[in-house]
């Protein structure tokens, strides 16, 4: 899970949501083996169809506050997510 002095930091960004979706997002990234949009979207823990949690996986990284005031592109080259963004 994210650390609690992020929290503060990343509340003043993002929406609850997101925030949500960010902690479920590195639960994800902890525990699989192979990182994948695919993969993660299957294991994502949301109440809709696959597709629609691989689009809503796609759209969050792609958000500018995740992609360019987070800094997060370096942490997704790190697990080669890039590719998918």
């Amino acid at each position: 899970m994210l650390p609690s002095f992020y929290q503060p930091i990343l509340s003043k960004y993002l929406s609850s949501t997101q925030l949500i979706t960010l902690k479920m997002l590195v639960w994800l990234l902890q525990s699989q083996k192979q990182v994948k949009i695919e993969r993660l979207a299957a294991t994502l823990p949301l109440p809709i169809q696959q597709n629609s949690r691989r689009r809503h996986l796609q759209r969050f990284l792609k958000s500018k506050y995740m992609v360019n005031v987070l800094g997060l592109r370096l942490c997704l080259k790190t697990v080669k997510l890039v590719a998918i963004i």
